[in-house]
């Protein structure tokens, strides 16, 4: 099992990564951060990561999916479309203000969903999909700096390492994400510099190059002893090829997923 302390010294360091180098958040703008309530340990660790490096004010949108099921369960149908105007303005708000965006991600309740009616449970994002389209607009746009980053919770450990004790499987989780986002590097942020460098150089050799296809082929065998992945995915007239850091119109660098 990893030591303790070295595990929290890696999950300050992935936090500090994720705040100054994914957001590249800036001395006196503000933070919006998005998790769900088993994140809170990390979401207090990535909070205190964003002040320390000059945030304005952080705001968490905790969410629940528990709570939500009980909307989706027992909500008066003509109400399941209602999206409150205080909602409309907090965003409008964010573009107006350049606010910053991390969004936590890691499946909390697997299959939780599985006994409620579709249609219901899609009214709720579509509408708020609506509502907020100039909010999503402008984070696509890359107006506002966004970054969007796992954080392992028990649910989901279990179901990539069945065979192990709860505890150790999100550590190994953990240090799944740690290889994944280069973390264990003496420099994460030199790191992340460099493997942009290198996307880019391959972004280059597509757009110069008539690219009909791409295939995704495994060269380790299965137990059939055919290739675990050999998936061929092929390409419009004009594809458009993109490394893994994105700018604001301004000019300021950013990475919109860890990994990439």
């Amino acid at each position: 099992m990893t030591n303790t302390n070295t595990l929290s010294t890696q999950i300050e360091r992935y936090a500090e990564l994720l705040i100054n180098t994914g957001v590249n958040l800036q001395p006196g703008q503000s933070l919006r951060i998005g998790a769900e309530l088993e994140y809170a340990p990390f979401v207090r660790i990535a909070t205190a990561a964003a002040y320390k490096a000059g945030t304005r004010y952080v705001h968490v949108d905790w969410d629940d999916q528990p709570t939500k099921k009980q909307r989706y369960l027992h909500s008066s149908t003509e109400y399941l479309d209602f999206f409150p105007a205080f909602e409309v303005a907090r965003h409008r708000e964010m573009v107006d203000d350049t606010w910053a965006r991390l969004a936590l991600v890691g499946d909390t309740h697997p299959d939780f969903f599985d006994d409620v009616d579709p249609e219901r449970m899609m009214t709720v994002p579509r509408t708020r999909a609506q509502k907020i389209k100039f909010y999503s607009q402008a984070q696509m746009a890359n107006h506002l700096q966004w970054c969007v980053a796992a954080v392992p919770t028990a649910a989901w450990a279990s179901k990539v390492f069945p065979d192990l004790a709860a505890e150790a499987a999100v550590e190994q989780l953990w240090q799944l994400i740690f290889q994944t986002c280069r973390v264990n590097e003496p420099d994460p942020a030199a790191a992340w510099l460099a493997h942009n460098r290198r996307l880019n150089k391959v972004v280059d050799f597509l757009h110069h190059n008539d690219v009909r296809a791409v295939r995704f082929l495994d060269s380790e065998a299965g137990p059939d002893g055919k290739p675990r992945t050999d998936l061929t995915v092929g390409m419009t007239d004009a594809p458009r090829w993109i490394s893994a850091g994105s700018s604001r119109p301004d000019g300021l660098f950013f990475f919109p997923n860890m990994p990439t």
